[in-house]
């Protein structure tokens, strides 16, 4: 994979959206703090959507990916954002040019300690949807191991896979 060299622009964003996420689980939406947060997230991810049509945040493998390269900088805010994806079972987050501030808000009561209904990435979706959010999206992978044994747990096996491939075509 390709090293992300992120602009100050990138770094700014991930800075702002590691503090914002843990200050919507101390304080209320409404606290000083998240909201100065919040406006910072938007001010820098509206700064990184002027060079861009999109900006995409992903972990896999145990790294953070930033526009399908690896981000090598902030080892300590990737961290915090690799434990987010896991923790969410989140493959990405999207964040499209014409995001709003009002979007941005909707996005981070997601992650509320409050917001114990939303489980799932399928019930954030629901939720953004509700929100009437457009321009940012979650997006959620689960994967599955292949083995030629079918005794592996949640895999299964590669004879099935394949017959599964032949039905697709």
């Amino acid at each position: 994979m390709p090293e992300e060299k992120t602009s100050p622009n990138f770094d700014d964003f991930l800075i702002h959206f590691g503090k914002t996420l843990g200050r919507v689980n101390l304080y209320s939406m409404a606290h000083p703090l998240v909201r100065e947060s919040i406006q910072g997230s938007f001010d820098s991810i509206t700064a990184c959507l002027k060079e861009r049509e999109e900006v995409v945040i992903a972990a896999s493998e145990g790294k953070l990916l930033l526009n399908g390269a690896i981000v090598n900088a902030l080892p300590t805010v990737q961290q915090v954002l690799i434990q987010f994806f896991e923790k969410n079972q989140l493959y990405s987050l999207s964040f499209k040019k014409g995001a709003t501030l009002e979007e941005m808000s909707s996005f981070y009561k997601l992650f509320t300690s409050k917001k114990e209904d939303l489980k799932s990435p399928d019930h954030f979706a629901k939720f953004l949807e509700s929100e009437k959010v457009r321009n940012i999206t979650v997006n959620s992978a689960f994967f599955s191991r292949v083995t030629e044994k079918a005794q592996d747990a949640g895999g299964i096996s590669a004879r099935d896979a394949e017959m599964a491939e032949q039905v697709d075509h």
